[in-house]
């Protein structure tokens, strides 16, 4: 399913690789299994800061039950 950026700034991957302090493959990983969805801009993936936040909580949530 296509996601809109309209109207929301977005990241690269290797920016939310830094936030997140994880390795850019990382994030890539995230995308393929859908757990981070991107919109495609040229030859790279973008983020907003909506689908960050909610990787966020996700994986707030999931270390909480650990």
């Amino acid at each position: 399913m296509p996601h809109s950026t309209e109207g929301q700034p977005t990241v690269t991957a290797g920016q939310v690789a830094r936030a997140f302090s994880v390795n850019r493959k990382t994030v890539q990983r995230w995308n393929a299994s859908g757990a981070l969805h991107g919109v495609r801009v040229g030859r790279e993936m973008r983020y907003t800061q909506t689908e960050i936040d909610r990787l966020a909580r996700r994986r707030l949530i999931g270390q909480a039950a650990r």
